[in-house]
Parts: C-alpha cells; sequence; structure tokens
C-alpha cells in the first residue's frame, strides 16, 4: 500500500459535481487530490450492479400513500443509469438536435418555487435560500460553456396561445457534453494544484475513534495496487446512488455513523410520462419551430411549457413542463399503448385481469398492430425529447401525424424511496445497491389532473383534437420513464433526523466530510433537469470550503 501526498481536499469523481467542486476550491487556492474510478479504458460497469424493488412491498413500509403500479426503473437500470469514466455521467449525455449533431444535455435554469415547500406533496422548503443558489447559476452556465443563455423565448417566435398565467413558455438549452469530459477535464488536468488519478477507486473510509471525523481514505487502481491519503477535508461527488452507496457501506463497516436512518432515503427522479396527444387541424409543421430543436445565440434550444408558481399554487399540483414532439399517429393508438404496456410487463407485473386486458386491445385493431410492427421493424429516424428534427424538412421525415404531449414531473419524495444494501457483494468487497421506490397516491393524482388541465387548455386555443391518456389506454398507475435524473438519498435539512447533510452540504455527523451533486437535494427542483442546479451546489460548496 502507498501513501501518497495528503491534500487540503480530496474529491471523490469527475462528473459535473466533482469537477465544480475541485476547480472552484483550486482557484481559491487549496491543493485538490481529485480521484475518479473509471480511466476510460477499462470495463467497471460490474461494481454498478444492484436490484431494483417495489417500496409498496417493503416489510419495514412506513409511509401509507405508496401505490402498486409500473416502476419507472427496469431491473438493470441500477448498471446502465450509471457510468464510471472521466467526466462522470457527461459520458452517458445522449440528446442530439438531429442525428448527425453534437452530443449534449438538456437543462433548464430553476425558479424560486422549485426551492419552495408543498405541503401537499411532502415536499420541504431548501434551506438554504434561493437567492443564494441563484447567484451561482451564471456561473454554472459559463461552467457548460453557456453565455448569458435566454431561458425565455422572444415574442417573435411562434407558439401555441396557452394561458401564460399557467402554462409559461419557457427554453431548455443544451450545452455539449464534450464541454464536461474534455474542457473541464482538460482545466482541472491543467491547474497546478489539482492532481487527477483515474483509476482510483473508494474503497475505505476511515474515521477517528468518535466518528466525527474522516481521517484516511483508501483507494485501489484498475490493477489492484492500493493507495491512502489523509486530506484534511472529503467531498463524496460520485453520483446520486454512489454517494449513498459509499456511505452506507462506511456505516455497515462502522465508520460513519447513522443515528437518525436518513441515510440513503428519499431517493427521487423525473417521471417522464405522456399527458396526452393532439391531432392538430393544421400543417403540424407551423408549430415546430418553437417545439423542436432550433439554434437561439448559437445553441440548440426546444421550446417547453412550465406550469406557473401561480398555477402550482391554485391547483395544487406538481409542477410539470409540457414538450411537444411530432410522432407517427400509429405510435398512439391503444393498440400500441397496449403493445407497450404487455412489452413493459416483465418490468410492472400485469395482473391476470390487466393482462387480458391488454391482450384483448391488441385484437381490437389488428392493422393498427400490423403497422406499429412496421415501423418499429423499419428504417429512419425515431424521433423523441432526445432526438429532434421532427419539423424540419431537411430530414425527409415521414409519416408525423400527431403530436405527443410529453411531460417531465415533479416528484413527491417518499421516505421509503430509497437506495439500501442489497447482500450481494462486488469483487471489490462491498455490498451492492438495491433501489426500493413505488410511486405514490398524491403523484398519481396530480398526473391525473394535470391531464385534465392541459386538455381544458388546449381545448380553449381550437387547434385540434386532444386525446388524454385514459383514452390512449392509459392504466390507472401511469406507466413512466425516467431520466437518470438521481436525487435524494444524502438529502440536505437543517434538521439531521430530516437529512444527512447541513445547508453547506457537509455531512451532520462528521466535520470534514462533505457532499456534492444531486444526492444533496431536499426536492426535485420542479421539473428542472438537475444537473444546472448541481453544478450551482456545487460551485458554492467549492467557495465555501476555501
Amino acid at each position: 500500500m502507498q501513501n501518497v501526498p495528503n491534500p487540503d481536499i480530496c474529491v471523490v469523481g469527475t462528473g459535473p459535481a466533482g469537477l465544480a467542486v475541485a476547480l472552484r476550491s483550486a482557484a481559491r487556492g487549496k491543493t485538490v487530490l481529485l480521484a475518479e474510478s473509471g480511466d476510460g479504458i477499462s470495463d467497471l460497469s460490474a461494481l454498478n450492479a444492484g436490484k431494483v424493488v417495489d417500496a409498496v412491498s417493503a416489510p419495514d413500509r412506513t409511509d401509507p400513500l405508496l401505490v402498486r403500479g409500473p416502476s419507472l426503473f427496469e431491473p438493470g437500470y441500477l448498471l446502465s443509469g450509471r457510468t464510471r469514466a472521466p467526466g462522470g455521467c457527461s459520458t452517458m449525455w445522449c440528446v442530439r438536435a438531429r442525428v448527425d449533431a453534437p452530443v449534449t444535455l438538456r437543462i433548464a435554469r430553476p425558479e424560486r418555487v422549485d426551492f419552495e415547500a408543498q405541503d401537499d406533496y411532502d415536499i420541504p422548503s431548501w434551506p438554504v435560500a434561493f437567492d443564494e443558489i441563484d447567484g451561482y447559476l451564471d456561473d454554472a452556465c459559463g461552467f457548460f460553456g453557456l453565455r448569458e443563455p435566454a431561458f425565455e423565448p422572444s415574442d417573435s417566435i411562434h407558439h401555441y396561445s396557452l394561458d401564460p398565467q399557467v402554462l409559461e413558455p419557457r427554453y431548455f438549452h443544451f450545452p455539449e457534453a464534450t464541454a464536461i469530459h474534455q474542457d473541464r477535464l482538460r482545466d482541472a488536468r491543467e491547474t497546478g494544484n489539482i492532481e487527477l488519478r483515474t483509476g482510483w477507486t473508494l474503497l475505505d473510509i476511515k474515521t477517528d475513534p468518535t466518528k466525527s471525523r474522516v481521517t484516511e481514505l483508501t483507494f485501489v487502481d484498475t490493477k489492484g495496487q492500493r493507495f491512502t491519503t489523509a486530506p484534511k477535508q472529503v467531498v463524496l461527488a460520485a453520483g446520486g446512488v454512489e454517494n449513498s452507496r459509499i456511505l452506507l457501506n462506511a456505516v455497515d463497516e462502522g465508520q460513519v455513523v447513522d443515528p437518525h436512518g436518513t441515510l440513503g432515503r428519499w431517493f427521487m427522479d423525473h417521471p417522464h410520462v405522456r399527458l396526452g396527444v393532439l391531432i392538430p387541424n393544421h400543417n403540424i409543421g407551423e408549430a415546430g419551430r418553437f417545439h423542436d430543436f432550433h439554434e437561439r445565440d448559437g445553441c440548440s434550444v426546444l421550446g417547453h411549457y412550465s406550469l406557473s408558481r401561480a398555477a402550482v399554487r391554485s391547483e395544487k399540483l406538481l409542477r410539470f413542463s409540457l414538450t411537444i414532439v411530432g410522432a407517427p399517429a400509429v405510435t398512439v393508438t391503444k393498440a400500441a399503448a397496449a403493445g407497450a404496456r404487455l412489452v413493459n410487463s416483465r418490468y410492472g407485473r400485469l395482473s391476470p385481469v390487466e393482462l387480458s386486458e391488454q391482450l384483448l386491445e391488441l385484437t381490437k385493431d389488428p392493422r393498427s398492430v400490423i403497422k406499429q410492427f412496421r415501423y418499429k421493424l423499419g428504417r429512419g429516424n425515431r424521433h423523441h425529447t432526445a432526438l429532434g428534427g421532427w419539423s424540419d424538412p431537411n430530414t425527409a421525415v415521414s409519416d408525423i401525424g400527431v403530436l405527443a404531449i410529453e411531460s417531465m414531473v415533479a416528484q413527491r419524495p417518499s421516505r421509503d424511496n430509497r437506495i439500501r444494501l442489497g447482500r450481494a457483494r462486488s469483487r471489490l468487497g462491498k455490498r451492492q445497491a438495491c433501489l426500493q421506490w413505488s410511486w405514490s397516491r398524491p403523484e398519481v393524482d396530480s398526473y391525473w389532473r394535470s391531464v385534465n388541465l392541459v386538455r381544458e387548455h388546449f381545448a380553449r386555443i381550437n387547434v385540434g383534437r386532444f386525446l388524454g391518456a385514459a383514452e390512449l389506454g392509459s392504466g390507472e398507475v401511469p406507466h413512466g420513464g425516467t431520466g437518470w435524473h438521481q436525487m435524494g438519498g444524502t438529502r440536505m435539512s437543517d434538521d439531521p433526523s430530516t437529512g444527512v447533510v447541513d445547508a453547506h452540504c457537509r455531512h451532520h455527523q462528521t466535520e470534514n466530510l462533505f457532499i456534492a451533486g444531486s444526492s444533496v437535494f431536499p426536492s426535485t427542483v420542479g421539473y428542472a433537469n438537475p444537473t444546472l442546479t448541481v453544478a450551482a451546489v456545487a460551485l458554492r460548496l467549492g467557495d465555501h470550503l476555501a
């Protein structure tokens, strides 16, 4: 075992959070050891293995509002939704404005309402004021290579005239992934007081006899050689799942304490759900410029609608975004929905009654089933919220007949939705993660009321026929997807009994241990993709450590 120089700060992880903390702390004069498990060559994916289970079935369940239904997460989610590589999650980003366009990340600027309490959904206010985080958002945009991006569209661009007091037009922005895993990583390599080590996996955390201070970290490289260091301060920035798993193993080994049993709890994601489809009474391409990917000020943007702060309060809904995507008509029939539910039944466990209902829908519309198979097996682009071009005549897109109304929704934090330790161990001897998650009744009710709200507002402007999720064959509990927005698990709170870190991201029981990344989020920040907020909070932490 080799000892390495003891830095002021050791940052574990080179994703956006780790790089932001390391670069900011180094700029303030601190020496930083920046350690990354991946080396860009070795396949370390097996270290991310784990399993997914229902929270509603947990024997120690305490949340009576959880309901049975399809999960957002497939069984292989923990393996497919994480990575170990220089640049972290930025190497997994996959959004493209066109098929041959650069890989980008979708970001949204959070708003004040996203940091406020919403008692109907057990959403706490953040222990740090929104204005303080807001003061770092411009720096966070610069971190991604964006200069003064406009998140509100100009009046000159056409979009549907939905009531802006309820559904506000907004922009998503799409900085290139290389801004992180090339530009910021290069900055770290070239900064004199940052020592970057790749291929180093954190193996052990050692604390003093009182468990109140980290005294030593042990890393193992891809060849099995071990290294130890004794930094003054430690920052875990290993990802939304891995931060919890590392600390849970340290608790299991008696090195870190969790007196209130809060570690790993309140795991969240943004459910990606379809509210319905619009069969427009005009040329679909006319609405495309705002709702499809396009350029503004040299950056790719995508128009969407955001449920306003006033509507969140008056309607008592979870905040959501509304994105409109051109789609073939064959993909939005009841038969198509039934086929999708059957394909995904291996994740959602349909009952015998539900299974027979879906098979019956297939037999009612065999022509649609055949068209669906032809579409799935055919060649050509499959445009969706991560791939644009449906409104661009240069892409020669055909068979676009309807507009899918897609939504990204805030989630209600539940104490029972959590990261636990499973029985299985990795080849390094550490227990693997188990993700426990279920929908809750308030979330389901908010979803259906959101469908009705959107139906009402499209009916007012008379632009076509709106078909809601129920008319398309959705079950009571919606089938949704995930954007791999892993939040919670090491929640920020003023009270140690309701979280893991304080307002400065310091572990409540360990004075020199800090956590960076979306795992500290007390809420999902509304519908906003978490990464811009992650960078802002991490830059703030870098200033605090310095």
